[in-house]
C-alpha cells in the first residue's frame, strides 16, 4: 500500500474513532442537551461505574430532565434544570426541595452546606452553590440517604439529586457533574 493511501487511512480512521468516542459522550437526550445550552450549563456524564440512562415515568418527568443510575455503585442521579428562575432566592428554593425530598422522621438530620461566593465560582461557576445531605424519603427511592447539589446563575437554576445507599467516594465524585460555563472574560482555573 502506498505510503499516502495508508495516511489518508490513518487519518480516516483517527477521524471515525474521534467521532464515535463525540457520540459516546451526548448519549443523554436531546431535551437535556437543549437544557444545558439554554442555561448555558455544562454536563459531566460519568464514563466510569456502568452509568446508564434511566427511563423517566410520567410523574418523574414532570419533576427531573434526566435520570441515570449505577447498578454496581447503586447510586442514582437526577437532574432538573431551570433556564427561566425567576427567584431571588435561591437558598429558599434548596430548602423548599429538601424538605419535599427527606424524611419528616426527627431522628434524622439535614446538613445543609452554602458555598461562599468565591468557591461558587471556583467550583461551579456559579453565583450562588449549597449541597444537603439528608436520609430521603422512602416513597422516593429506596436509597439509604441522598444528597441535592443546587447551583444558580442568573436566571439558571441546576440541580442535582444523588440517592445511594453507602457513604463512599462516589457522592463527592459526581458532585461536580454540573457546572455552569465560564463566562466570557472568566479566568480559568
Amino acid at each position: 500500500m502506498p505510503a499516502k493511501s495508508m495516511i489518508k487511512l490513518i487519518f480516516s480512521l483517527i477521524f471515525l474513532i474521534s467521532l464515535n468516542l463525540l457520540y459516546g459522550q451526548l448519549q443523554y437526550t436531546q431535551h437535556f442537551t437543549d437544557l444545558l445550552d439554554e442555561c448555558e450549563a455544562s454536563f459531566v456524564m460519568p464514563v466510569e461505574g456502568w452509568y446508564k440512562l434511566k427511563l423517566l415515568k410520567k410523574a418523574e418527568a414532570r419533576k427531573y430532565d434526566l435520570m441515570i443510575e449505577s447498578q454496581e455503585h447503586e447510586f442514582e442521579i437526577r437532574y432538573k434544570l431551570i433556564p427561566d428562575y425567576q427567584i431571588s432566592a435561591p437558598h429558599i428554593t434548596c430548602v423548599s426541595t429538601v424538605s419535599d425530598l427527606a424524611s419528616n422522621e426527627e431522628r434524622f438530620d439535614i446538613q445543609l452546606n452554602v458555598l461562599d461566593v468565591e468557591q461558587a465560582r471556583a467550583d461551579f461557576n456559579a453565583d450562588w452553590a449549597a449541597y444537603a445531605d439528608f436520609v430521603p424519603k422512602s416513597s422516593i427511592t429506596d436509597k439509604f440517604y441522598a444528597r441535592l447539589v443546587m447551583l444558580q446563575r442568573d436566571h439558571h437554576l441546576l440541580q442535582t439529586i444523588m440517592f445511594f445507599n453507602e457513604h463512599d467516594a462516589e457522592k463527592d465524585i459526581r458532585l461536580h457533574s454540573l457546572s455552569f460555563v465560564p463566562t466570557r472574560g472568566a479566568q480559568s482555573n
